[in-house]
């Protein structure tokens, strides 16, 4: 799943969404964060709580193309890049 431009408030239904159908169809999904420069609070969040879903449904998801900085707001959110 490929991830254009930045998550937030504005974008994150489109985010849930797009996931939502990820989670539901893969067994390990990619999230590909090569074109993010920005990810807020709300993003953050949906990626912690898919990563919960897809244990429970034990799947997997992995984010790709991270971005130093991206990269350590992540981790500040408690998210194993």
């Amino acid at each position: 799943m490929k991830v254009e431009s930045e998550i937030n408030v504005k974008s994150i239904r489109k985010f849930y969404s797009d996931l939502k159908v990820e989670i539901e169809s893969n067994r390990e999904i990619i999230i590909d964060l090569t074109e993010v420069k920005r990810i807020d609070l709300s993003g953050a969040q949906m990626i912690i709580a898919a990563g919960k879903k897809a244990r429970e449904l034990k799947k997997v998801v992995r984010l790709t193309g991270v971005n130093p900085q991206l990269k350590k707001l992540l981790v500040l959110s408690g998210i194993k890049v």
